[in-house]
């Protein structure tokens, strides 16, 4: 039996139905950024033997998942492929219209470049839709980039992923896919998760095969768009050998070199591959943040430690910045399912290695706590104000943000009023973070948030914040002014410190 997943012969025009496609043949688009205008992108289709048959062309890609993960990668590969429909769908109206340009014109999420890239793309050949059944039936590709975050109870709470909506993606596939496609997964999902893809989708009822892959994407939010113009390495896996990875090879390859592809044939060992990327990025997070807290009590400069540690080549000066505690959607997830998962196997020892890893981020943000205590005496009623919000710079994520904890322990604990101003998380996500009632504050710009403080507190090296008038910052404040910097920003510490500013900084105590 031949096979042909959902690639529609060039001679074969689609109907771009309610979206009112336009030009989506591609010969009067002219490309951005080096992406090529003309026909679309030649694929071989191949049965199930693997026997290469005819030429076909890919016209329409289906993204379930309209987050990080779905519309960044999307949004770049629409730019470079204008001959080619892009539809995102997700089971979130408010989050479609949104992205469609409602809600008065501002994205969901904020990252560098991204509004200036859906200018080019958005309505041209990238669309938002909550037509999801239409858009799996018309695509030739699909894209599985749900947001699996972690399960919140039952069994593996803390640790695993909760794959709620992952499984509904599938299954959605599953019921209204009466023909064979090529379904790509690209959300971070526990090990071995795509054979439970072609377990699911081959017991469809139309009795269909699908060519399953896997293509987990290792950009970094706040240079997303970047990473995925140039990455290091673009990696696609398929179960032992079994399917023809050129489909998707071919759309990354307008302006990916051939060398950056890295082709596994084994869904366990690419899986584990990027949750173990992640993993390993936390560790060298956390062992830099160990040593600051070392230098603190050493009195050595944890700058220079650093420094001298990356210009080994083999170490590099990536994640290798203190920071008050990591967090993000990735890092604490895939840090706490490889200690569930090693456990599970009865890697005691080795799965301890990584819940040391979370409690050391714990302890790095209890221990900027102290010290805050230890040079303020009480922190009760005192007014703090929080300059940082997101879990690091250029981005609006919060998730597992270093910048909550703290505040809940002030606010909760210690019975501090809280003042906080982020660049770019708005007003309502960060109030909605805490109780009702709280005293607790978010403010419009960062004057406002230190006028009259007690303390001010560097929470996210924000580019914006090296702007700052530190003398008018010490002139309306409360004397005496305390200026805590837990993520090393690199301010002109002996200029704040002349001031009159009671001065910390985390992992410098000599400055």
């Amino acid at each position: 039996m031949e096979v042909e997943y959902g690639i529609q012969p060039a001679d074969l025009p689609m109907d771009g139905g309610d979206l009112g496609v336009q030009n989506e043949g591609g010969g009067d688009i002219g490309a951005q950024n080096g992406g090529g205008g003309g026909g679309g992108l030649g694929v071989p289709n191949e049965n199930v033997g693997g026997a290469i048959q005819n030429q076909a062309r890919v016209r329409h890609v289906c993204c379930m998942g309209a987050g990080h993960a779905g519309v960044l990668s999307m949004a770049v590969m629409a730019d470079y492929h204008p001959e080619i429909i892009f539809r995102i769908v997700d089971t979130n109206p408010d989050l479609i219209q949104r992205w469609q340009g409602g809600g008065g014109g501002v994205s969901p999420f904020y990252e560098p470049g991204l509004e200036e890239l859906l200018q080019i793309v958005r309505g041209r050949n990238l669309f938002f839709s909550q037509n999801m059944d239409e858009a799996i039936q018309q695509a030739n590709l699909i894209f599985i980039a749900v947001d699996v975050p972690k399960k919140a109870k039952g069994i593996g709470a803390g640790s695993y992923f909760d794959l709620t909506d992952w499984e509904n993606a599938v299954r959605r596939i599953k019921a209204v896919c009466p023909e064979p496609k090529v379904i790509v997964e690209k959300s971070t999902v526990p090990i071995d998760i795509s054979n439970t893809i072609a377990n699911i989708l081959g017991q469809n009822q139309f009795g269909v095969q699908f060519l399953i892959l896997s293509n987990p994407d290792f950009f970094s939010q706040g240079t997303a768009i970047q990473d995925l113009r140039e990455p290091t390495r673009v990696v696609i896996g398929r179960k032992h050998g079994q399917g023809n990875v050129t489909v998707l090879q071919e759309l990354y390859s307008r302006w990916v070199p051939q060398d950056r592809f890295i082709i596994v044939d084994d869904y366990k060992s690419i899986e584990l591959g990027k949750i173990a990327n992640n993993a390993f990025l936390a560790m060298k997070l956390m062992f830099m943040n160990m040593m600051s807290s070392f230098c603190d009590r050493l009195g050595a400069d944890v700058d220079d430690v650093k420094r001298i540690a990356a210009r080994d080549s083999r170490i590099s000066e990536n994640y290798l910045n203190p920071c008050v505690g990591f967090g993000g959607p990735g890092l604490i997830k895939d840090v706490c399912f490889m200690k569930y998962i090693l456990n599970y196997y009865n890697y005691t020892e080795e799965a301890k290695f990584f819940g040391n890893i979370i409690k050391l981020n714990t302890k790095r943000k209890e221990r900027f706590i102290a010290e805050m205590l230890n040079r303020m005496i009480a922190l009760k009623k005192k007014r703090i104000a929080v300059l940082g919000f997101s879990y690091k710079k250029n981005t609006d994520d919060i998730r597992d943000s270093a910048a909550i904890d703290i505040c809940r322990f002030l606010l909760y604990k210690e019975d501090s009023e809280i003042r906080i101003y982020d660049p770019k998380v708005p007003r309502d996500k960060i109030l909605s973070c805490f109780r009702r009632g709280a005293k607790v504050s978010a403010h419009a710009t960062p004057n406002a948030a230190w006028n009259n403080a007690d303390a001010v507190c560097f929470l996210v090296d924000w580019d914006q914040f090296h702007t700052i008038q530190f003398q008018q910052m010490y002139q309306e404040m409360s004397k005496p002014a305390f200026f805590f910097d837990g993520c090393n920003c690199g301010f002109n510490y002996n200029q704040i410190r002349y001031l009159g500013f009671d001065l910390y900084v985390a992992g410098r105590p000599s400055i």
